[in-house]
Order: C-alpha cells, then structure tokens, then sequence
C-alpha cells in the first residue's frame, strides 16, 4: 500500500488544531494525487534507460512515477488489490483506457506525470513505449468505442475517444503512446518531444537521477507542491506550504509492499544549500529516537530530531532563517526571553544535556493537546540543577510550574509555540512541558502503551530506523469526520469514497544523513477494511498489537430465546458488558471483566433451542456466555496465538456441529470445532497477504470448499485448509456476485472486471470470457 510522505514535513509548522487537521487532511490529498498517476512501487530488474521514457514528460511535471511494464501499469489501477484500484474509480477516462487494454501484451516502459493546468486543476499525462504501427494504433481506437479526429497538432494527430461516457484524447507520435483526459496535456507532450525538451533538462530533476538508485521509481518535485495542495485543498492554504517547498527540492523513492504496508526509501536533492531547511541534517550523524517510547500508543502527530551537535544544527538552522529573513524574528523572541529571566539561552539549554527535542499531540480528556520533551542525557544532573523533587516509586512523577516558559518555542521556532509550557514534568529521562492537565494525565498512566510499543508489534516492525536525524509520525483513525472542512468541494465526494476504503493510516517518515548526503525513509501503513466499531476514546493505531488488541466498545444485537426479542449486548468502557431488552432496560451485568474484539455470534451449544452468546475476550480466549450473562463449561478456551477478526460461524450440515473460523493475529485463518478445539483435519492457512473477512463456504460432491478473500488475493481451500486455487490481479473474484459450483465440478463467479469467471476444480483451470 503506498501512500504519501510529505504530510510528515507539514507537521513542522502547522502547531494548531486547524493544523494538525490540515495535517491529516494532506495524507488524504497526498492519496488523491495517486489518483492522477502516483503510485504502486514495483521493482524489476531492468537496465535504467530514463532518457527513452521521460522524454515524454513536459518540464512542469510536479510527480512523476515510472513503472517498468505495462502490466504494472494495469496493476496498480485496475485490480482490486491495488491501492489506486479503489480510488480511480470508474468515472476516469484513464481507467476505462486501461480496462479496456489490460489483456494486451506490452512489455515496456511506461509513466504516469502529474501536472497543474490551471484554475486549480491537476492532469495527469500516461506514456507508453508502443511498438506498433499507425494502423495497429487506429484499430485500437476504434476497437475502443471509435475514435474521431479532434486535432492535427504539430505533426501529430490527437484523437478523441468516448469510452463508457468519458472522454481520453490520445495520440501516437514518435514511438510513444500518450494519453490523458485533457487535450492540454497530451499537446504540451507533443509539443516538448518535437522541440527534444523534457523534464530531464530540469537541471534540479538531472541532479536528482544522479543522485537516486536505478530503482528509484517515484519522484517528487517538493518545491512545487503548493499547486497540488491548492488543488485539493484551495488557495487559502498555500500559505501552509511555504515551510514544505522550501525544506527540499526533489525527493526519488523506491521500495516494496508487504501486506498494508510499504517501505520506501531514497534521496532528498538539498541543491539550495542552506536554503533548504533539510540541509540542517546534511553533517549530522544519526542518533537513537527514544521519546515515542514515553508518549501514548494514540498519539495522533509526533515530531522529534536527535542531531548529534546541537551547536551545528543551530548555526545552520540559523543559516536558513537568515537566508529566508526570519532570522531578526527570532532573535527578537530570543532577546525577549534573556532579559525576562536574566539567562543564557544556549547556556540554559546547554544545562538540560539534550539528546533528543520532541514535540507530540497527545489525547487528554477526551480532546488532544501538544506537549514539547526533551530527552536528556544526565537527567539526575538536570534534576539537580533544577531542583527538582527525586521521584517516589510510590506517588506519581510531581508537576511544577515551569520559570522558563517560551524557551524551546524561541529556541526552535514557530512550531514549538503551540506547546503551551506553562507547567513541566520529569518522566524517566526526559522532560515533559505542557498544561498542568495534561501532565498529570501523563504522569497518572504510566502503565498505558507508549506509541512505540504499540509499533514493534505491528506490521511495520523493522522497517523503520532504530537512529535518525528528524521523525515525524502521523496516525489518522479517528478524525476523518473532521477532514472535509478543508477540501475543495469538487474533490469531497472521491475523499469520502477514498476514506471508506480505510481504517487507519500511519505514516512514519525519517531524514538522515548517508555519507553527508540527506537520506529519507518511509513506513506507510494503511488498513483497507471498513471502519470497525472501536470508540473514538479507544487508541487506534490502525497496527496489530499482539499485547493489547483494541476492544470493540458498542452494542451487539442478540437474539433472546426467551423474550422472543432481539435485544442487545453492550461492551463498556470498563470492560464490563450489559444486556439491554428491546426498551433499553439493562437485564444484567457481568461481573468478569471482558474486552470483546470483533463481533458476537450466537450457538445452540448443547442443541436444546436455547442460543449461547460466542466472542473472542482480548483477542487470547474464547468465551461463550449463556443468556443470563454466565461463563458456559467447557469455554473459556485459552488460544494458542491472539485473534483479531471472528468468530465466523457455520453449521454446514445443519446439524449444530458447529464449525468456528478466527483470524489470528500472524494472519492465520484457523478452524476449531464447536467446543473450541483445533480442528485436527484444518492446517492452519497463512498467506502473503492480510485477510479480515469471512470465509464463504461452497458444497461440491460431500466436500466443502472454501474462499478467502485477501488483500491482493483471493484463495480456494479444501476441506483441510489446502490451497487449491489462487486468484489474483484481473482474475480477482466480485464477492457481492453469485458465486457457487456446478454439477460438472466448475466454479463459476464474476472477476471484479465483470467478466465470468470460470475453474474446473479437478485441474484448477481458470478462464474469463465477457458476459
């Protein structure tokens, strides 16, 4: 999955709650600029040719992304598996192109450009290598939906297609295919590959290829990015993105997915010098990244740096402020500081024997606030020097006003300003500075899951770097209601779509220094299942956390067989659960604390009529309650390996021997039977890919078989949990479409093409043929 990283650059500067949203709404805006062609690291080993397809690229490309093969091409848009799949959408011309030409066999290169035409509108530009002639070319168009001539443009004829209503201008003009959905666009092409000029005498984007890996696939012009925000998000937040394009030039990434999460890296072109902010870390060594180990599992932004000489990084932090003639504003804050309190403050700074500075937006009573740490190296020294009370392992860490409010904001700028310093704590070896409330919400919870446990348990373990010289970490899960505000009215309605397809985004984006050049990292994962249940006042990191599964607080509908009513289940806070009638009266309560994970389902346990109540408790056991709130023998049953998803129940013989499948948390879709037990027949089923949702069950001849849908595939099992086919790219199977086996021992389903989909199971054959 792969998504943007420059929302963690925002972050540095937008210190206001109207920010942070900012903030989390750019993630979004960084997926819809996907959606005009920006997309889906693939990584073949071919020979690094830029020169043959960027000449298609006008000069004024903002991103441009390379893929290695058509097939790629097709890959990332069309599939269901592929991020850009569920967000291009039917409604683009593009995408109807590529559907329609995804059987072709062209192997070549082929790119995507996104470029700003105007009135606050991106295009996106598609160039493929073709080795065909003109006539293959027209037949193509008319095999398309016909073709007319709309243009004879230098040399070259443009043609309009209509395809499944929406219109494509295309053309063929020195050995390229080019198309987009404005004629602006493909005319700019034709007009720079007739001239020989392209984004390749760019000199910034020549020293960026220079600088990049051959496999370096995405690219991205940073210091032109206030166009695609005033896109998405309209002109009154460009002033929001001056910090960003000034921060760096280029940035060329290449990586790999893995599941929902992708890993990227690549380098930074700093050709400013100073005037670049990120060149502050150009002589910094990297260093150990500490404080998410002290702030709470969900947190929404985190923002630290760890230079190694905090005397270099200020002379040329200093460097870029003068450059760019803020550096009187903040010697004036400086100054004003001095005098108020008589002190030194490098020298003051200096006392607190700092290793790291970080700034993060934690919740507190049901809102979230900022606080600024400092973690230091000597910190009995610091608590000396301050006077500052030695901790009592029986009382909690005491809260004292601070006399040196406004230090850190003076000292690193506008964004620590927000982080309020009335009030400061020690916690550990770090200090904490913030309102009074929010650290003593911090210093009473110290037991709570701290951001960074929380994130070596997950998906995105390993991938990000142990040392760096600047952090940046943006969880979005729970204010996506509050995303809209900020968008320009036109692209609502694809961000309401986009979001849907999510649970949670996290992005974590790193800058270093290799060898004195400035190195970035990106750890993007995102959750493409549909929002659960889970409370807003419940920490959502949107990973899988084997030592702490997030509860599902909220009510689960029931059938009672003894009032004949449905009537609900209700999961508290406390982990306490309820049982209301169909008027909301509570009938019981449990005693036992348990913290359901996905979902209630209801079993004739003891075949008698009378129905249990089935859930997993803190995703390590399964219990089933009777309708009266009480723990059924021979439950519960202690799981081997945490679950996260079910329990998914099926009677398939109608015979209430139950058959009980649970998602574990290594990704195993595991089968037990209706005591609870393993089935001895089931081998566990682990593939590439994440699955989240029910199995379907499908008869053949006595056996049962079996589909799993994943993330990039989807699966047909026998009986014993063996794989007997899989079905990926444009063979994926419509779950909404009928799906069943005929008496020839035939599959037959639609793919998400809406082709027939068509498997003799005796020898796992697929074919797809239209409807």
């Amino acid at each position: 999955m792969y998504k943007e990283f420059s929302i963690s650059l925002f972050t540095l500067t937008m210190m206001t709650k109207r920010g942070i949203i900012l903030g989390i709404i750019l993630v979004v805006g960084l997926l819809m600029a996907c959606i005009y062609g920006f997309l889906s690291i693939k990584r073949h080993k071919t020979p690094h040719n830029p020169s043959s397809i960027f000449s298609v690229v006008p000069p004024d490309a903002l991103i441009v992304q390379r893929f290695r093969s058509f097939e790629d091409v097709c890959d990332t848009y069309l599939f269901s598996d592929a991020i850009l799949g569920s967000f291009c959408g039917s409604d683009n011309g593009i995408f109807q192109f590529l559907d329609k030409v995804s059987s072709a066999e062209v192997a070549c290169e082929s790119i995507f450009s996104l470029h700003y035409t105007g009135k606050n509108i991106l295009q996106v530009l598609l160039g493929i290598q073709y080795s065909f002639g003109e006539n293959q070319f027209l037949q193509l168009c008319n095999e398309l939906g016909g073709a007319t001539l709309y243009k004879h443009y230098n040399k070259a004829d443009i043609y309009q297609l209509s395809i499944d209503h929406q219109i494509l201008y295309i053309t063929l003009t020195n050995g390229f295919l080019l198309a987009a959905t404005s004629s602006v666009v493909v005319e700019s092409s034709i007009r720079h590959l007739a001239s020989g000029r392209s984004l390749l005498d760019n000199q910034a984007f020549s020293s960026l290829l220079s600088l990049s890996t051959s496999e370096s696939d995405v690219y991205v012009c940073v210091q032109q990015f206030d166009k695609i925000i005033g896109s998405l998000l309209g002109k009154r937040m460009l002033p929001y993105t001056d910090f960003v394009t000034k921060s760096v030039s280029w940035i060329a990434l290449s990586g790999t997915t893995s599941g929902d999460i992708v890993s990227l890296s690549g380098s930074l072109l700093v050709d400013k010098g100073d005037a670049n902010f990120l060149s502050v870390f150009t002589n910094q060594n990297r260093a150990p990244v500490k404080i998410w180990e002290q702030i709470p599992s969900s947190t929404m932004a985190f923002f630290s740096f760890s230079p190694s000489n905090f005397d270099l990084y200020r002379q040329q932090y200093d460097n870029y402020l003068e450059i760019h003639k803020k550096n009187k504003q903040t010697a004036a804050k400086i100054k004003e500081w001095e005098d108020k309190t008589g002190l030194d403050l490098n020298g003051w700074f200096g006392l607190l024997y700092p290793a790291e500075v970080g700034l993060a937006w934690v919740p507190v009573h049901g809102g979230y606030q900022w606080v600024t740490i400092v973690r230091s190296n000597q910190i009995q020294q610091v608590r000396k020097h301050l006077g500052f009370p030695a901790p009592d392992a029986k009382l909690p860490p005491v809260v004292l006003p601070n006399p040196a409010v406004g230090a850190l904001s003076a000292l690193f700028g506008p964004f620590f300003a927000k982080s309020p310093e009335s009030y400061y704590t020690i916690l550990d070896n770090s200090l904490f500075y913030g309102s009074k409330e929010l650290l003593e919400s911090l210093c009473s919870d110290r037991k709570a899951p701290s951001l960074y446990g929380v994130l070596k348990h997950g998906s995105a373990k390993g991938k990000w770097m142990e040392e760096s010289g600047l952090t940046c970490v943006v969880q979005v899960a729970e204010a996506r209601d509050s995303l809209f505000n900020l968008c320009n009215a036109l692209h609502i309605p694809l961000i309401k779509k986009a979001l849907s397809q999510f649970q949670s985004t996290l992005t974590i984006f790193q800058v270093s220094s290799l060898g004195g050049k400035p190195y970035a990292n990106l750890v993007l994962y995102t959750h493409t299942t549909k929002p659960s249940s889970i409370s807003a006042k419940t920490a959502s990191t949107g990973l899988i956390d084997t030592e702490s599964i997030p509860m599902n607080v909220g009510s689960f509908k029931i059938f009672n067989h003894i009032s004949r009513k449905d009537e609900e289940i209700v999961q508290m806070a406390d982990s306490i659960l309820i049982q209301k009638d169909q008027t909301g009266k509570e009938m019981w309560r449990t005693r036992r604390k348990f913290a359901i994970v996905d979902n209630v389902a209801q079993i004739d346990y003891f075949r008698n009529n009378k129905l249990q109540m089935l859930f997993v408790s803190e995703g390590t056991e399964l219990c089933l309650l009777d309708i009266l709130g009480r723990l059924t023998s021979p439950y519960p049953v202690q799981l081997t390996v945490p679950a996260r998803k079910g329990p998914f129940l099926f009677d398939l013989d109608s015979n209430k021997e139950y058959q009980i499948f649970l998602i574990h948390t290594d990704n195993s879709l595991r089968l037990y039977n209706r005591s609870g037990t393993a089935s001895p027949v089931w081998r566990p089923f682990i593939p590439e890919d994440r699955i989240d949702q029910k199995p379907m069950s499908l008869l053949y001849s006595g056996e049962h078989y079996w589909i799993v849908f994943g993330t990039k595939k989807d699966y047909l099992l026998t009986s014993d949990g063996s794989v007997a086919v899989v079905f990926q790219r444009r063979n994926r199977i419509k779950q909404d479409a009928k799906i069943e086996i005929d008496t020839n021992g035939t599959l037959v389903g639609t793919t998400t093409q809406g082709r027939i989909l068509t498997v003799q199971l005796s020898t796992g054959t697929i074919k797809t043929r239209k409807p």
